[in-house]
């Protein structure tokens, strides 16, 4: 299987991992790809990459010089993967083991207000660069973010130089991924729709199943053996899931499906079906008799985007409160179906350099630098 710490030194840069402990007791384990001591940009800042989910760190560093976080590293920034509890990297708790029940009942809140405010106090700490780090998140990971700086607006501020989501999710009113970077993404599909309509996972909850894809690494053997026989059936499988992609390599399939999918849990599915059932962007409901006892109140209360105040990148766009914002479309001033990017083209697309990479780094050094 690919794993982050090889692809790394595959590709000859330098490496590190370090380990946090959150306050709910799981230890995560961070990569990083620390500036070259001789390198006149050695004191650029850092950059901290959150994968989404069902995926973990490899997902930024997959597919050689066309990987964001190499080209972050090829820029002298400080780059610092992230991998959430409950992944490859991050299966580890100070008395939970993750074949416990207990272990996999955490949801999106758990997640937003742990992982990432331990994750990046500890970059901050670690780098001596307290209010110049720079999250880059894709896909769910741009939900915990926005979570985190809505709940400790303040503390985010002063951590945080700044923001880019990628295909960001927040609310999920009529399509699966909603206020994407890309023109044309798919809309929710027949089967997830009845899945978040209907809350399947709450029956399996019941039956004391709390997580996905555990124990299922044989699963991603047969899909990386499989897909050495019938690459198009796999890309086919992709296409379903991300929407369609034109630029999606072949040579990349093998690389994706040694990592896709991994673990995660339950309620966080939970809670992704409870954003679209509700139209808002709330905490997890735990049911009238909870809600009273944890929020006092009978329904979740919902995070206040308009108390995000770092720059960062249209519900969700004209709730945020940073003064500095900007929303693009990638690729631009593009009708053709072949360049348009779908919600995992942002990471694994062929022509990255071209469409996206430009205008991210010049937007990294002009509004965050």
């Amino acid at each position: 299987m690919t794993r982050t710490p090889q692809l790394i030194k595959q590709n000859a840069y330098n490496f590190e991992s370090h380990t946090v402990t959150t306050p709910d007791g799981y230890i995560l384990t961070l990569f990083r790809i620390p500036p070259e001591e001789n390198d006149y940009r050695k004191n650029k800042q850092p950059v901290f990459l959150q994968h989404g989910t069902f995926v973990d760190s490899a997902n930024w560093a997959d597919i050689g010089n066309r990987s964001l976080a190499f080209n972050l590293a090829d820029q002298g920034y400080d780059v610092w993967l992230g991998n959430f509890r409950g992944t490859r990297y991050s299966r580890r708790h100070k008395t939970l083991q993750p074949s416990d029940f207990k272990f996999w009942t955490f949801n999106l809140d758990d997640v937003a207000v742990n992982d990432i405010r331990t994750s990046l106090a500890a970059v901050a700490r670690i780098t001596g660069k307290r209010g110049s780090t720079i999250f880059i998140g894709h896909s769910l990971a741009t939900i915990f973010i926005f979570m985190y700086a809505s709940e400790y607006p303040e503390e985010a501020e002063n951590l945080l130089k700044g923001a880019v989501a990628i295909s960001p999710i927040v609310y999920l009113d009529l399509a699966y991924y909603i206020i994407p970077l890309a023109k044309s993404l798919p809309l929710i599909t027949y089967d997830l729709n009845l899945f978040l309509k209907f809350q399947f996972q709450k029956i399996l909850l019941a039956i004391k199943i709390s997580s996905v894809f555990y124990h299922m690494e044989g699963i991603i053997k047969f899909l990386q053996y499989f897909c050495t026989l019938a690459p198009h059936v796999c890309k086919i499988l992709t296409d379903v899931i991300y929407g369609k992609s034109y630029q999606f390599l072949p040579e990349d399939l093998l690389a994706f499906f040694s990592y896709f999918p991994t673990t995660t849990s339950l309620m966080v599915a939970d809670h992704v079906a409870q954003l679209y059932n509700s139209g808002r962007f709330q905490k997890f409901d735990y049911g009238e008799d909870v809600n009273l006892k944890k929020y006092n109140k009978k329904k979740p209360p919902v995070y206040k985007l308009r108390k995000v105040k770092f720059p960062s990148v249209k519900r969700l766009f004209d709730e945020l409160g940073s003064r500095e914002k900007d929303m693009k479309v990638i690729p631009k001033d593009s009708i053709k179906a072949e360049d348009q990017f779908n919600h995992m083209d942002f990471l694994l697309a062929k022509d990255l350099h071209e469409f996206f990479y430009v205008d991210l780094f010049k937007d990294l050094t002009e509004k965050f630098a």
